[in-house]
């Protein structure tokens, strides 16, 4: 029992942490992504998507193993995807814009 306990402690723990690390992730990458001169392709907002889920998955199935080197994927996960899902929005907006020669003008 004390060494059930004592894993129920540890699993609580790195909860915590991965609780507290992934806003901090979220926080960055969009911090990161506002920090762009110019955006990047959809394919790169894409492909860091697609990494953070597969991240996400690996920490989920990585945590219930007693890993120490899971709170960084949780990190670097939160980080990515707020860098993808945050650019992806931009591009949609990007795409939205009245083309700069149309601006001020009656149409």
């Amino acid at each position: 029992m004390p060494q059930q306990a004592a894993t129920k402690t540890n699993l609580a723990r790195r909860v915590g942490v991965a609780l507290m690390l992934v806003p901090l992730g979220w926080i960055a990458g969009t911090a990161l992504q506002l920090q762009q001169r110019a955006l990047s392709g959809a394919f790169a907002y894409g492909a860091a998507a697609g990494v953070a889920a597969t991240l996400l998955l690996w920490a989920v199935w990585a945590s219930r193993r007693a890993k120490r080197w899971v709170a960084p994927l949780w990190l670097i996960a939160a980080l990515l995807l707020a860098w993808g899902l945050t650019g992806g929005r931009a591009l949609l907006y990007q795409q939205q814009a009245i083309a700069p020669a149309l601006e001020g003008v009656d149409l």
